[in-house]
């Protein structure tokens, strides 16, 4: 589903993630980027270099990606394409969903704010 969504997406992927370990939703980013959408990331510092990590693939292909340093682990996992639609998973855009995991998508006047976190993210980040 959220490889469609990118797949879809007219202008803009916003993703702040935990990690990002799944190749196939790493792929549908750089095509984003490759069709010519704005593509961010920010990802927690402690995954983003860890194995299997989607970080070099997206960083090599152009994507601008960037990495929060804390204390605290960021545990965000949502993806906002276009300002219209925003993708919150449990499960981080890790390799293989298992067990009890979530996915809701989003529409309507929280997609602002999930914009908004973002933007904070982005700005706190390296």
């Amino acid at each position: 589903m959220l490889v469609r969504l990118i797949d879809s997406a007219r202008s803009k992927i916003l993703v702040a993630a935990y990690s990002l370990m799944n190749r196939w939703v790493a792929e549908a980013l750089i095509r984003a980027y490759r069709r010519g959408l704005e593509v961010k990331v920010v990802l927690d510092a402690s995954q983003a270099r860890a194995g299997g990590s989607q970080y070099w693939n997206l960083w090599l292909s152009g994507i601008k990606v960037r990495t929060i340093w804390d204390v605290r682990p960021m545990r965000y996992g949502f993806v906002v394409i276009d300002d219209d639609i925003v993708v919150a998973s449990s499960f981080g855009f890790s390799r293989a969903e298992e067990g009890y995991e979530s996915v809701v998508v989003l529409q309507g006047e929280v997609v602002r704010r999930y914009s908004e976190e973002f933007e904070r993210l982005w700005a706190d980040t390296k």
